[in-house]
């Protein structure tokens, strides 16, 4: 058997299946593999690393297995040569000094030689030597082009009584026009504050200048001198940057420089400041919390000791041997033996092995000549090097459709590389060189070659060329020049010599248009007159010198003589025929005074911007209306006293909003106006409190309402005997008598409320883009349910108002009247139990300090917190906070999850019910809350009481059979989830005048008994 060894790249040894004992080598990675005759690739040897690898695989051990002979670029060199590529070129490279011979010197007209033809040729003898006459200049003679009335683009000139007036017409002016309609049509009345708001806006710096004042008007002093501040007297002494004060630049240095850590040693700072802990304390990390979880050795990771254990290696049998060190991580491979190797190795045809030492016939020194027969075979892949001193072969002869060279260098003696050799019968393929290359290294595959093209005898030097057919098993033997990518490539040589067969007819479709012009250019007409255009300027001609009788005896100062021209316009004469601004203003000063716009003002009304009827502002004796004509709302401004930085717009309301019109009369004591949203933050719950007394007893009240509500009290609300708003005939002593009917013991008492307990159930949703709707399950799963008018909605932690903002009337959902955005949140609180009224809200407020997270103890007004548990809502500045927000369970204090920064408002909302100590009577089934007392009527059939859903210990139910019927119609008590007596089933009370009391216990009992 021979001894294989293959040599490639990695992807090329994920071919191959490599027999037993085979070795692998790979070039690009430099690891060593060795076939079992089953694995694809082979089985990598890692004991040795690549170093000892390539020391046994040396350039000896790869010549002495190497059949194939290595061509190097010398050869190819040495073949195309200048020689060569002159020898087949067939095309002569013209370049521009042959192009210029071609075009004669008459048509070469550049930039340079048409300015030196006008500057030798247009001068003063040849301008003078037109003798110009007047047909020169379009049959016009000098008396016509002095005539003003031939001249075009004449300016206007204004004309008396249209375009201009003199200070009488002016004053007449001004005498008719300025009435006083004229006078209500400007905005700004010209009263004193006016005229003292001309001056400020009109007397400025250049009009004191422009009086010419006297120095001594200012103490003999300039006005520089009183901008030098070295005259100034009584001036404040400037404080000097680093002596009286520093900078935050100076303040930084400072703290730089002093504040070290001997400086705040020596604060001697008390333990207790650091919480009773000293510096040693913050540094032992066993006193951190949340501190990360540490990977431990062996179970969350491994060193390179544990890494070494986890791996082995199987010997799966075959010549040598395969081991692992798991303490060093070393792999041993110990190569077959003599006898092993040996025992793979058979003799063959002209070829014997005797104990390993193989015979081929004849020696094969690299001395030796080697004699061989013909060589015939189909195909013959040379690898590597093949170096030998002669080699002596009667005929070479490789046959088949492929001869693969895989060699780095390729060299051939011979002079002479003679291709297509056969191509005999037919001219129908392309010869030359093709090479294979990729720009993006190995995605993209393209060519590049040097060919003669069998359809028309013409050579190639091409790049670019992505054709799949090259890269096959059997590569193409004909160059696509209209495949994808083709491109004539660049020859780069010294000299073509030759001839360009082509050049006369490929030359006739050339135009000057195809030269690159550079600094020589080809004129045409068009640029000769654009030079021309360009150079003969006035400057030009002027520097010509011309003849004065040239232009008829005159020069060019006679023709820019006003007094030369003929039939000019009459110009007005300032002063006479016109005024300037200055001159109305002086008029308008002098005339125009308060007298005057007193004098044609009228006093009973006057309009600005506007009719006064669609819009604008009309000020009356007594009053001012504001119309408008915008479309929008009218208003008023009112500004601060400082640079009028900040205002306050008073505005009316939209059309929509009236139903007719409004009067609002403004208070007669000195104060500011309260906004609604200042009531509601004031009036809050805490306030009412505040003014509430709870359990006023019937003669507390009637002395209440004694003190209160007198004759004029009640006149003010009682209504005639037609019906309508009347004079009132009702006394105090009437009023008070039938107080004192109504309102007895039992009046009140009906009335007045307990404390007990409170069941507090919160729901949570997110809403989708324009939800209104908010039912069922909450994104804790609860499903909702409420009794109507017990329940608090907020929205992204603002409480909304019931009816203007929601509806929430059914006890399963809530419907919002303005949908709400994705991803807001609604908070709904429900309250069970009874009602929630001023006595039953305890509200406590804090102010945080900055990272604050616990607050607990006396509030800001001195009032301890305290609250049940789940019965409260938190608000951080008047946002509601969410249950996952803060930490509520022991009653005396909130903790927040985030700290608060400082200054922020904590308010606590303590809620405990106000249940009604009034019975009720029922007919039908009904949702008992907590704290209910029913009287159940079943005289016309059986009723279902059903107790509250998620009760909290404490509450209870009231149930008594008022008609005595139940033992005929039960009264079926439903748990609504809740046990009863421990038990999982609904309660029947089946006896008659039966009456029980049912209290919450906990979820183990659940609903027990008060009587048994």
């Amino acid at each position: 058997m021979p001894l294989q060894f293959r040599r490639g790249t990695d992807s090329d040894r994920l071919t191959i299946t490599p027999v037993v004992g085979e070795p692998v080598f790979t070039s690009d990675t430099n690891k060593l593999y060795v076939g079992d005759g089953s694995t694809v690739g082979g089985i990598e040897v890692t004991g040795t690393d690549s170093a000892s690898i390539i020391n046994l695989i040396d350039s000896a051990y790869i010549q002495a297995r190497q059949v194939d002979l290595q061509r190097d670029s010398a050869f190819i060199t040495n073949i195309v040569d200048s020689s060569y590529v002159q020898a087949l070129q067939v095309d002569l490279q013209r370049d521009s000094a042959f192009i210029n011979n071609l075009i004669s010197a008459a048509d070469t007209h550049d930039s340079a030689a048409v300015q030196g033809q006008i500057t030798s040729t247009v001068n003063a003898t040849y301008i003078n030597a037109l003798t110009i006459d007047a047909d020169t200049v379009g049959g016009l003679t000098t008396g016509y082009l002095l005539d003003y009335t031939n001249f075009t683009n004449t300016p206007t000139i204004p004309t008396f009584g249209t375009d201009y007036v003199d200070s009488a017409t002016v004053s007449t002016i001004i005498t008719s026009d300025v009435d006083a309609a004229f006078i209500n049509n400007l905005v700004n009345i010209l009263d004193s504050t006016n005229v003292s708001s001309i001056i400020t806006n009109d007397v400025d710096v250049g009009f004191v200048d422009a009086l010419n004042v006297n120095a001594a008007t200012l103490n003999s002093q300039n006005g520089p001198y009183y901008l030098d501040y070295t005259n100034f007297t009584n001036t404040p002494t400037i404080p000097t940057l680093g002596t009286d004060f520093v900078d935050s630049s100076e303040v930084n240095t400072l703290i730089d420089t002093r504040v070290d850590k001997t400086f705040v040693d020596n604060l001697n700072v008390d333990a207790d400041t650091l919480d009773g802990q000293n510096g040693a304390h913050y540094l032992d990390y066993t006193n951190f919390t949340n501190t990360p979880t540490l990977p431990v050795l062996g179970t969350d990771f491994v060193d390179s000791v544990e890494a070494r254990k986890l791996v082995s290696v199987t010997d799966a049998g075959g010549d040598g041997s395969l081991a692992y060190n798991n303490s060093t991580g070393v792999f041993t491979y110990t190569g077959p033996s003599a006898a092993e190797v040996q025992a793979h190795i058979t003799g063959g045809t002209g070829v014997t092995v005797t104990g390993g030492q193989i015979d081929i016939g004849q020696s094969v020194e690299t001395t030796d000549n080697v004699t061989f027969a013909d060589i015939d075979a189909a195909t013959l892949t040379l690898t590597g090097d093949l170096v030998a001193d002669d080699i002596t072969a009667n005929n070479l002869t490789i046959n088949g459709s492929t001869t693969t060279v895989n060699s780095i260098t390729y060299t051939i003696v011979d002079p002479l590389l003679h291709l297509a050799d056969s191509n005999e019968q037919s001219d129908a393929v392309d010869i030359g060189f093709v090479g294979h290359y990729s720009p993006d290294g190995g995605t993209t595959k393209e060519h590049t070659g040097f060919f003669r093209d069998a359809t028309n005898s013409e050579f190639y030097i091409f790049n670019g060329l992505q054709d799949a057919a090259f890269d096959s098993t059997l590569p193409t033997n004909v160059v696509d020049r209209s495949g994808t990518g083709f491109t004539l490539a660049t020859l780069n040589v010294g000299t073509l010599v030759g001839d360009y067969a082509g050049f006369d007819s490929d030359f006739s479709l050339k135009t000057t248009s195809d030269l690159t012009e550079g600094s020589r250019l080809y004129y045409t007409d068009a640029r000769a007159n654009s030079a021309i255009d360009a150079r003969v300027t006035k400057s030009f001609v002027d520097a010509l010198n011309v003849d004065a009788d040239t232009l008829d005896g005159q020069n060019g100062t006679y023709y820019l003589d006003y007094n030369n021209f003929s039939n000019t316009p009459t110009i007005p004469v300032f002063g006479t025929d016109y005024v300037d601004s200055a001159a109305v203003s002086t008029i308008i000063t002098t005339d125009v005074n308060n007298a005057f716009v007193r004098a044609v003002i009228d006093d009973s009304t006057l309009t600005v911007d506007g009719d006064g009827s669609t819009g604008g502002v009309t000020i009356a004796d007594g009053g001012i209306t504001i119309r408008t004509s915008t479309g929008n709302v009218a208003y008023a401004d009112f500004y601060c006293e400082t640079s009028n930085a900040h205002r306050t717009r008073l505005k009316s309301a939209s059309h929509s909003s009236y139903s007719g019109n409004v009067d609002v009369t403004l208070p007669t004591s000195t104060g500011t106006l309260a906004l609604t949203t200042d009531i509601t933050t004031t009036i809050d719950s805490a306030y009412i409190n505040a003014r509430t007394t709870a359990g006023t007893d019937s003669a507390a009240t009637i002395a209440l309402i004694t003190a209160t509500v007198d004759s004029a009290y009640v006149a003010l609300r009682e209504a005639d005997a037609g019906g309508g708003g009347g004079s009132g005939t009702v006394d105090s002593a009437q009023t008070i008598s039938l107080i004192t009917d109504t309102v007895d013991s039992d009046y009140v008492s009906a009335r007045t409320a307990f404390t007990a307990a409170l069941n507090i159930n919160k729901f949570n949703y997110t809403a989708t883009a324009g939800q209104t709707t908010f039912t069922g399950a909450d994104v804790n799963g609860t499903t909702l349910s409420y009794s109507p008018g017990n329940v608090l909605i907020h929205l992204n932690g603002f409480m909304l108002k019931e009816t203007v903002d929601y509806t929430a009337s059914n006890g399963t959902s809530v419907v919002l009247n303005t949908s709400a955005d994705s991803g807001n949140e609604l908070a709904i609180t429900s309250f069970s139990g009874g009602k929630v009224s001023a006595g039953g809200i305890n509200t406590f407020s804090f102010i945080a300090d900055s990272g604050q997270t616990t607050f607990t103890g006396s509030d800001e007004n001195g009032t301890n917190l305290d609250y049940s548990a789940g019965n409260t809502q938190v608000f951080l500045n008047g946002i509601l906070l969410d249950d996952a927000d803060y930490t509520a369970t022991n009653g005396s204090s909130i903790v927040l999850a985030s700290a608060a920064d400082s200054a922020d408002y904590i308010n606590v909302a303590s809620y405990h019910m106000l249940q009604s100590s009034v019975w009720n009577t029922s007919s039908t089934n009904v949702n008992a809350s907590a704290g209910d007392k029913l009287f159940i009527d079943v005289s016309s059939g059986t009723v279902q009481v059903t107790l509250p859903a998620g009760p909290s210990m404490g509450d209870e139910v009231r149930i008594i059979d008022g008609e005595g019927n139940a033992a005929t119609n039960n009264i079926t008590v439903a748990r609504n989830g809740s046990k009863i007596q421990a038990g999982d089933s609904d309660f029947i009370i089946d006896f008659d005048r039966a009456g029980l009391g049912f209290v919450y216990y906990n979820a183990t009992n659940g609903w027990v008994l008060i009587e048994n």
